[in-house]
């Protein structure tokens, strides 16, 4: 018999992996789930819910045309099997919840607060389990995989617009924190930030019916490594001339188990460099025959594309371009100067932006031309 199956949450439904030996045996995988306490497999059976029955791909044989399809999926791959959640989920199935033990019988009470003898509560929240199994053409069952308590418990509410500042390093997010659960003993909300695709870009093809709305769309996988106690982000993965588009969503937890809030309104900032370089530094000038060298420290920048070089005649002063392109190196000769006059000298940098950001001017230096 294969040894089949285990589950993945994801919000509100689950991934089967299939995996085992003799999986080409296999005709199906059935999904069966529960309200209330965790079942035995039997349990499952005879009073749980077949919720989902996926077909699997048989292996195409070496004679079978070529590019045949199947239905269902393929021994190692991944399907998915959705339920829809109503009230009546949130019913305690039919199973007896009552057992016997040594000394006296116990009976699950579903939400009770209060320890009552001879009862034991069940756990809060409420939990419907999941199960999966293989079963081939004659209706046998292979092992079990191990079940998957999912909490019903509702999610938080969505957080509100998302406001971004951003800087060279990295967008800064931030938004209003969002309600604590009524529950007095329920941790704190936490977030997860996702990039979503811009709503401003029309999709391709026509428009699906049902289709769900803009902020509720498929997301890539969160931004933040681990959910965010504080409802702020700051995404370090700046890429200038980018349009990004974020959404958050609150996070509650119950166990390993986490329930995800509708995203908020989609939040999309196009990254512009306008940050100008920094200021060169330690400018010098040295005064030779017929000639004034200039020196000075490498901007650190990477986008950095190249220096511009002032000058101005003393007393005046005032600064003009002398280089009308950008320079590369951090060294320049002036051979235009006229001996006898005092020349002051400045330095700005320049990076590659389309528009480009050009820094403050740098220390002056002054030199006498020989």
């Amino acid at each position: 018999m294969p040894h089949f199956l285990f589950f993945e949450p994801g919000g509100r439904f689950g991934r089967i992996i299939g995996h085992g030996r003799s999986a080409v045996e296999l005709d199906r995988v059935e999904v069966y789930a529960h309200t209330g306490p965790l079942p035995t497999p039997a349990d499952f059976l005879k009073y749980g819910t077949l919720v989902g029955n996926v077909a699997v791909k048989a292996p195409v044989g070496p004679g079978a045309p070529a590019g045949e399809e199947l239905p269902g999926f393929a021994p190692g791959s991944v399907a998915t099997v959705s339920e829809t959640l109503t009230p009546e989920h949130m019913v305690i199935g039919k199973m007896p919840i009552t057992r016997a033990t040594a000394t006296l019988a116990t009976t699950l009470v579903a939400g009770s607060d209060l320890e009552t003898p001879g009862t034991v509560n069940a756990p809060l929240p409420l939990m419907r389990y999941y199960v999966a199994v293989g079963t081939n053409r004659r209706n046998r069952r292979g092992a079990f995989s191990a079940p998957l308590g999912v909490p019903l418990i509702d999610p938080l509410a969505a957080p509100g617009t998302l406001r971004a500042d951003y800087t060279e390093a990295a967008v800064a997010l931030e938004w209003d924190p969002v309600a604590r659960p009524d529950d007095v003993f329920a941790p704190q909300p936490a977030y997860n930030i996702y990039e979503v695709s811009d709503p401003a870009t029309p999709a391709e093809g026509p428009p699906v019916a049902g289709a769900p709305a803009v902020n509720n769309a498929p997301q890539k996988t969160a931004v933040n490594p681990l959910p965010l106690p504080l409802p702020s982000f700051k995404d370090t993965r700046m890429e200038f001339g980018v349009r990004r588009c974020y959404v958050a969503r609150a996070v509650r937890s119950s166990g390993a188990i986490v329930v995800e809030s509708a995203a908020s309104p989609p939040l999309c900032v196009t990254l512009t460099d306008t940050f100008p370089p920094a200021a060169p530094k330690s400018l010098v000038s040295v005064a030779n025959g017929g000639a004034i060298s200039l020196i000075w420290e490498p901007s650190p920048e990477k986008d950095l594309a190249g220096y511009v070089v002032l000058r101005g005649e003393a007393p005046d002063e005032t600064l003009t371009r002398l280089t009308p392109e950008p320079i590369h190196e951090t060294t320049y000769r002036d051979t235009t100067v006229k001996p006898g006059v005092t020349y002051v000298y400045a330095v700005e940098a320049v990076d590659n932006a389309p528009v480009p950001n050009v820094s403050a001017p740098s220390n002056k230096a002054s030199e006498v031309a020989r």
